[in-house]
């Protein structure tokens, strides 16, 4: 529940970073990279449980 909560808090900033990975602490954006090890490494410098998003390159719409 809390990754959701953060995430639909910031739609603008997952705008920001389409095809790539994000870590959110404490609301905000510790990392991002398109490579999953770098944005870990870097989001536990801050937290032990970061929240970790990756955006897609593309939205998908199901009608």
């Amino acid at each position: 529940m809390e990754k959701l909560q953060t995430l639909l808090k910031y739609p603008d900033d997952r705008m920001k970073f389409k095809g790539e990975y994000i870590a959110y602490v404490e609301d905000r954006i510790v990392a991002h990279s398109k490579r999953l090890r770098e944005v870990l490494i870097e989001a536990k410098k801050y937290s032990d449980k970061p929240i970790i998003d990756k955006v897609e390159k593309e939205e998908l719409l199901i009608v």
